[in-house]
């Protein structure tokens, strides 16, 4: 599969993560007035997964092109 594919999948993985744990951080805190550190950890994680996942595949979709070009070159 394209790298491409992978970081549309990791996109919408991180999307979710990152909604969910982000209502689940609100709640907590509307409760507790407080937000645990595992809570804050994993909105950070699946928010940066989120942020970079295509942007990644993008370069390596643009890295392996220049690759592949420079190859049917020689």
């Amino acid at each position: 599969m394209r790298p491409i594919a992978w970081g549309t999948i990791w996109f919408f993985i991180g999307l979710i993560g990152w909604v969910t744990f982000s209502i689940l951080g609100a709640l907590e805190e509307l409760t507790t007035a407080k937000i645990s550190s595992i809570t804050m950890f994993l909105i950070y994680l699946f928010g940066l997964l989120f942020f970079f996942s295509l942007p990644i595949a993008i370069l390596v979709e643009i890295i392996r092109w220049i690759k592949r070009k420079r190859k049917s070159e020689s």
